[in-house]
């Protein structure tokens, strides 16, 4: 379903001995902690169990196949992520071939670029920003596709970031006072799949971008999560990361750091910028514009909390703590400004898999949003893998959403990483399959996401007798087919490997996580699963991504 948040470099900058009595996420923060120390406890923890749906198992799963090829074997460490646009640097400073006409004109995408109406989506979303005079110009960041903009409210969407040293972005803020001027956070804020290279700034509302006196490579390793702009002097600027909470005066030419904290959320009050609330495993508060942090009391989580404030009640503050793999910790609220907090409700689940909120499973570590109503201090969104609702405060929460498309539920695609209101007053999600919105208190929603070209794909294959038909393998977004310039998806899941028969067009193979591997017989309207002579079938046995392949002179053949 998702990806795991860890902070890389925290657990192969160093290798010491850790505890071997540590749960594996509290060894994801762990500095001394070696990559097979994490797998060891992962494997300890689940031993005997049973993975609920949504509890981060195939997450873990999924990094640790991530990770395994890119572990130096004398070390133990992670290669440094900057050597790959190091070595592309390289060739073009000993080759005469430039670099834009090497990347000019070779690429382009098939089309169309969409959503599935089987339950598909585009791909993640970490942050979504508006223009502040204009509701229509909307500005998104992906974890690993950069940022992309809309000019009619999310019918049609640009970019023009891919040459970006880094595609991660998790949030963006405008210039109050000069829209023209955009900040970006760079790094994959959730999941870590791309690390920072500082905050980015544009002057001409998003068309160019540079880098400010807050830069890096992506060696290293920090991801940024959210950026502040003061509403009242937009030259003060803060910004939350992996390392603490940075502040600049100039609009980004200089920056110092005012906390040393793993910050993942971090909001002003309404109508007062001087209190500042921020939050990770604790929650922390500023009185003096972010120059001075406290830490609030009796409010703490193992994993991570968000945060929400309302200028329909200033004094308001919620806040969602969940735990690491077992779900709502609790949701709270502060009527003083976040003095302190008291427990509206641990009940139902509200970051589980089900719609009732039945079960113990939850990923806070991956996707926690929260989201207050700008004109009822009552009303809030929270978003786990669901998005639900409550009416007051808090007290009594309510599913409004599912996964998987249902007729009782409208459908928003899993894993919620970013609940916003427009200055409309329409609430929009970002999640695991793009851009949603809904303009009527979360009855209905839409899906705006067709044009955003964000796809993490893990395998693609193409026929050598027929030049319109592609077979493609999509994190979180299932096994997807082109064909005669339209697009299904004809599996779900996480997209894995995928083949096309060579010698009929008909024929195609496709595959979730584990080596599950479906064979369709009709274009990938219908698919059965491959199964051994003894019809014991292909399950979990394979690896994350299992390889398999057709025999290139024999396509009834299947090596897996």
């Amino acid at each position: 379903m998702n990806k795991f948040l860890l902070n890389i470099c925290c657990f192969f900058t160093a290798l010491g001995a850790v505890s071997q009595n540590q749960d594996y996420v509290s060894l994801m923060k762990d500095k001394n902690a070696k990559f097979e120390q994490i797998q060891a406890a992962f494997d300890n923890y689940w031993k005997g169990k049973t993975p609920e749906k949504g509890s981060g198992y195939n997450v873990f799963r999924r990094q640790q196949d991530f990770m395994k090829d890119r572990i130096d074997p004398k070390t133990g460490r992670f290669e440094n992520p900057t050597s790959t646009f190091t070595e592309y640097e390289k060739y073009f400073e000993s080759n005469a071939l430039s670099k834009s006409s090497a990347t000019q004109n070779v690429w382009s995408p098939i089309k169309p670029i969409n959503s599935f109406p089987t339950g598909g989506g585009a791909g993640r979303i970490n942050c979504i920003a508006f223009h502040p005079n204009n509701t229509s110009i909307i500005f998104v960041g992906a974890p690993a596709g950069g940022i992309w903009r809309s000019y009619d409210g999310g019918n049609t969407w640009t970019s023009n970031t891919d040459k970006l040293a880094s595609l991660g972005v998790s949030d963006i803020a405008f210039n109050p006072k000069n829209p023209n001027i955009v900040y970006a956070a760079t790094g994959d804020r959730d999941a870590q799949d791309s690390y920072a290279i500082g905050v980015l700034k544009s002057t001409d509302g998003g068309i160019t971008w540079n880098t400010t006196g807050n830069a890096m490579t992506t060696g290293s390793q920090k991801t940024f999560a959210r950026l502040l702009v003061h509403p009242i002097n937009p030259d003060t600027i803060l910004v939350a990361g992996s390392d603490g909470i940075f502040k600049s005066y100039n609009g980004g030419a200089n920056w110092s750091l005012k906390l040393s904290a793993s910050i993942m959320d971090m909001e002003f009050k309404p109508g007062d910028p001087n209190i500042v609330y921020a939050s990770s495993t604790s929650v922390f508060r500023s009185t003096n514009n972010g120059e001075t942090f406290g830490t609030v009391a009796g409010l703490t989580s193992p994993s991570r909390i968000a945060l929400a404030v309302t200028p329909a009640n200033a004094n308001y503050v919620y806040a969602i703590a969940g735990n690491a793999t077992s779900g709502l910790q609790g949701i709270y609220r502060s009527t003083n400004s976040g003095v302190s907090y008291a427990l509206r409700s641990s009940s139902p689940n509200v970051l589980a898999n089900s719609t009732s909120g039945s079960g113990s499973a939850g990923q806070a570590w991956y996707d926690l949003a929260i989201a207050a109503s700008p004109t009822n201090a009552n009303e809030i969104y929270t978003g786990g893998i669901n998005i639900w609702k409550s009416l007051n405060g808090g007290q009594n929460m309510f599913c409004m959403t599912n996964w998987f498309p249902v007729a009782s539920f409208p459908y928003v695609h899993a894993d919620i990483h970013d609940l916003v209101y427009s200055a409309d007053g329409d609430l929009f999600a970002g999640c695991d399959g793009g851009v949603f919105n809904t303009f009527d208190f979360a009855s209905t929603f839409n899906d705006l996401s067709n044009g955003l070209a964000i796809a993490q794909m893990y395998r693609i294959s193409t026929s050598q007798i027929d030049t319109n038909l592609t077979i493609t393998g999509w994190q979180d977004n299932g096994t997807n087919l082109f064909k005669n310039n339209s697009a299904s998806r004809i599996l779900g899941g996480d997209g894995m490997d995928c083949h096309l028969n060579q010698s009929n067009v008909n024929v195609m193979y496709g595959a979730i996580q584990y080596g599950i591997i479906q064979r369709s017989n009709n274009g990938g309207i219908s698919s059965t699963r491959i199964v051994s002579d003894t019809g014991s079938g292909l399950n979990s046995s394979g690896a994350w991504v299992t390889p398999y392949a057709l025999d290139p002179t024999n396509q009834n053949t299947i090596y897996v």
